[in-house]
C-alpha cells in the first residue's frame, strides 16, 4: 500500500465550456462594439486588440488552471495553478482533525475555483465535484481542498494514520 497520494484536476468539464463559449463571445462583442467610432464607422484599433487579448487571457487562464494535491509523510501540499507560484504545505502538527466530507459547492463555496465559504466555513479550492479533504486546523480556520479521488486519498491517511503520521483516528467519511 502507497503511503502518498497525488493528484492533478482541471477545469476540462464540457459543460463548463458550453457555458463559458457564450459569455467570452459575448464579452468580446461587448468590447468589440463598444470599440468603433460611429461616426465614420472605423475601429479604434488599439480597443480592438486589446478587447480581443482580455478574451483570449480569459480563456487560457481557466483553460490551464489545475489543482494540485499532494500527501505524504511530512503534510499536505496544495497548488492552485496559475495562482500559486509554489506549494502551500500544510504541517501535521497544525492540523487538528481532517476527513473526506461531501459539501455543496455552489451553497456553501459559491461554486468552484479558489472560494472563502460563508459562516465559518473557510476556504475551498476545488475544480469539479462535491467530495473533499475538509482540513479544521488547530488555530481553528477551515480548508476544503476538492478531490475527484476520494478512495484513494482516505487510503493513503489512514495508512499514514496507522504509521502514527498525521491525524491518529480512522479517516471515515462524513456523507
Amino acid at each position: 500500500m502507497n503511503d502518498s497520494f497525488s493528484e492533478t484536476q482541471k477545469f476540462r468539464k464540457i459543460w463548463l465550456w458550453l457555458i463559458l463559449l457564450p459569455v467570452i463571445l459575448c464579452l468580446r462583442n461587448g468590447l468589440v462594439h463598444g470599440c468603433f467610432d460611429y461616426d465614420s464607422l472605423q475601429p479604434e484599433i488599439g480597443l480592438v486588440i486589446v478587447s480581443v487579448l482580455i478574451v483570449i487571457g480569459v480563456f487560457l487562464l481557466i483553460f490551464f488552471m489545475k489543482l494540485e494535491t499532494r500527501i505524504d509523510k511530512t503534510g499536505i501540499y496544495y497548488k492552485y495553478v496559475p495562482l500559486h507560484r509554489e506549494e502551500v504545505r500544510i504541517d501535521w502538527k497544525n492540523i487538528e482533525d481532517a476527513y473526506i466530507r461531501k459539501y455543496k459547492p455552489l451553497i456553501e463555496y459559491g461554486g468552484w475555483g479558489i472560494k472563502l465559504g460563508v459562516f465559518g466555513k473557510g476556504r475551498a479550492y476545488n475544480v469539479a465535484g462535491n467530495i473533499g479533504l475538509q482540513i479544521v486546523f488547530k488555530n481553528g480556520k477551515h480548508l476544503l481542498l476538492g478531490t475527484q479521488k476520494a478512495a484513494e486519498m482516505k487510503a493513503v491517511l489512514n495508512k499514514l494514520a496507522e504509521e502514527g503520521i498525521g491525524i491518529k483516528h480512522n479517516y471515515t467519511d462524513r456523507f
